[in-house]
């Protein structure tokens, strides 16, 4: 009869034995998904730190884009009143050029 007690009662401890390693390792289990939890939320937080930059950079680029196009716009309108300006330039020249002409056959023929 004692054998056999005895017999149970270390049954009953090899048992809570299993039980309270179980229970040690669901506790690592839990801290490292917990870890594994902080980890994420840090990456998460660094991910959209990093999206606002983004959009940050890209609002920017935007702006700068729209810099370039106004004084695209605004070299093409310099450009074209040069032409014109360069034009009449070359038409009063042209003018001129006749009228002296003239003149000099003018003074030849006196």
């Amino acid at each position: 009869g004692l054998q056999q007690e005895c017999a149970q009662w270390e049954n009953k401890f090899l048992k809570a034995e299993l039980r309270l390693r179980q229970a040690c390792e669901n506790e690592e289990e839990a801290k490292g998904s917990e870890q594994a939890h902080e980890y994420l939320k840090h990456e998460v937080i660094e991910l959209q730190e990093q999206h606002a930059k983004a959009l940050h950079q890209g609002q920017e680029a935007r702006s700068e884009l729209t810099s370039l196009e106004r004084a695209q716009r605004l070299a093409a309108d310099r450009l074209d009143e040069l032409h014109i300006e360069c034009s009449t330039w070359q038409d009063k020249w042209h003018v001129e050029r006749e009228a002296l002409a003239a003149e000099c056959v003018q003074k030849d023929s006196e």
